[in-house]
């Protein structure tokens, strides 16, 4: 069942911590949390595409315009290197691999940039690092 929303919450069930993310319009047809990091969440609306939003700042870090909406259903991979998507035309794949190997080999100068404007929390830059060296490890060894 989908379910309209301007301004979203997400709850953690297990500290109960919630985390707003950023203001979309539409209707939410399916969500889905990286099985490789808790603090992204992939949505699926039917104005917007599919997002992916990082929990921690509630920003859209990623977005996938697809013509033939609405991705009713999605879902990541267990390794967090693909996208399962069902439209109106049927399944869809999307690979992150390329885009997430070029994010973690680039790791360093991303976050010196983000540093300039904003403060990074020194766990949420170990996460990031050890994301980026489990990334790494896992395109070096396909």
């Amino acid at each position: 069942m989908a379910a309209a929303f301007t301004v979203g919450l997400v709850v953690d069930r297990v500290s109960g911590v919630a985390r707003g993310i950023g203001s979309q319009s539409g209707t939410v047809w399916s969500l889905d949390f990286s099985p490789v990091d808790s603090g992204l969440l992939m949505v699926s609306t039917r104005a917007d595409g599919v997002m992916l939003f990082d929990l921690d700042s509630g920003e859209i870090c990623h977005r996938w315009t697809v013509d033939d909406g609405p991705i009713t259903q999605l879902q990541f991979s267990d390794d967090g290197m693909r996208l399962a998507a069902y439209s109106q035309r049927g399944a869809l794949i999307r690979r992150f691999d390329t885009m997430l190997g070029n994010v973690a080999g680039n790791l360093d100068f991303q976050i010196e940039r983000l540093r300039a404007s904003t403060p990074i929390a020194p766990p949420r830059e170990r996460e990031l690092r050890d994301w980026a060296e489990r990334c790494i490890a896992t395109l070096r060894s396909r």
